[in-house]
């Protein structure tokens, strides 16, 4: 009966101790199972293993064709890269970057993505999955540029970028003198450009996301007016008089154009590089026919002496007064009239 017993306990003791040791080796083996469990189930899925990024884009989880999308809109539609001109950093544009052939390779990327925990042996497979989990990864997207595209993008760039020079000039206002600085314009070297982005696709669109534009500058054809400015405010700060003498009414008449008109006489146009300085003639025509038709139907002058009187006038040079003449007439003489009658008429 005693022996019955103790058997009984050491029965007892000897599940114990199996279901112990049993214990331990499920709990022990439990991980080689998970682990062995998720590197079967990722092998037979096309997800990609939690904690993968495609720069930047989380695609950890998802199907390739997902991820694939995912990547395409960040990369390629909605990214807009800033192109900056390497000469004056101050002018910057933006610009997407399939307008320069630049592109993530989508397919590509989420391929070199997918495989990450898949290639290798089973050891190094098993131990990239392990620490993808635990720490996750980011890897570059792969790059590419098309030349062609690239070349046709920068040329269309150029139009955009183009200013075109702006020539020295003169304007008046009212009668006051505006003179106008050149500058120089600015054209974007295609070739430099496109040698620039062809040398580190990656580094602009993946690092810097910053186009170099190599921009060249135009020199204005015309950069000095100076002597023209002067001859222009020489002429707006004269005063031509023209004094005119009736000697047989003994009158004197005196004309002097105010400078707003003096102005208006004044041309100012381009020929070729250089500017023209020069007076109206049909306007200073008038006015001398202005001063003519003031005297009335009987007296006149001479108009070419007054216009040349006037000319020198506005050259700064002193003019003598001129002699207003009659014009010739008819009269019938009557019976009473006699030689001083006459004259006076």
């Amino acid at each position: 009966m005693k022996n019955q017993k103790i058997r009984r306990a050491a029965g007892i003791f000897t599940r114990f101790v199996i279901l112990v040791v049993l214990g331990f080796t499920a709990l022990a083996s439990a991980p080689v199972l998970l682990t062995l469990g998720s590197y079967c189930y990722f092998q037979l899925t096309e997800e990609m293993l939690p904690g993968i990024a495609v720069g930047g884009v989380p695609v950890g989880g998802l199907q390739s064709a997902e991820a694939a999308r995912d990547l395409h809109k960040i990369w390629n539609e909605d990214l807009q890269l800033k192109a900056v001109d390497i000469t004056n950093p101050s002018h910057s544009w933006e610009i997407a970057p399939l307008e320069l052939g630049l592109r993530v390779a989508v397919d590509e990327s989420i391929a070199n993505a997918y495989a990450l925990g898949r290639s290798g042996n089973f050891v190094e497979s098993v131990g990239s999955m392990l620490a993808i989990l635990k720490f996750g990864v980011e890897i570059d997207p792969v790059v590419e540029l098309d030349l062609v595209l690239a070349k046709q993008g920068l040329e269309r760039w150029a139009e955009r970028v183009y200013i075109a020079p702006r020539d020295a000039d003169l304007n008046i206002d009212e009668d006051r003198l505006v003179q106008i600085e050149s500058l120089p314009g600015r054209t974007l070297d295609v070739t430099a450009s496109l040698h620039m982005l062809v040398e580190e696709p990656e580094a602009i669109l993946l690092d810097h996301q910053l186009v170099p534009f190599v921009t060249l500058e135009n020199p204005a054809q015309r950069q000095d007016v100076s002597s023209q400015a002067d001859a222009v405010q020489s002429l707006l700060g004269s005063s031509p008089t023209i004094r005119a003498y009736d000697p047989v009414t003994d009158e004197r008449f005196v004309w002097s154009p105010e400078p707003v008109l003096i102005a208006s006489w004044i041309n100012i146009e381009s020929e070729g590089e250089q500017l023209k300085v020069s007076l109206h003639d049909e306007s200073l025509s008038r006015y001398v026919m202005e001063i003519e038709a003031s005297l009335g139907e009987e007296r006149g002058l001479d108009n070419d002496v007054v216009e040349e009187a006037l000319r020198s006038g506005l050259l700064g040079k002193e003019t003598e007064t001129l002699v207003i003449e009659y014009l010739p007439g008819t009269y019938i003489v009557e019976p009473a009239d006699n030689l001083v009658s006459i004259s006076l008429k």
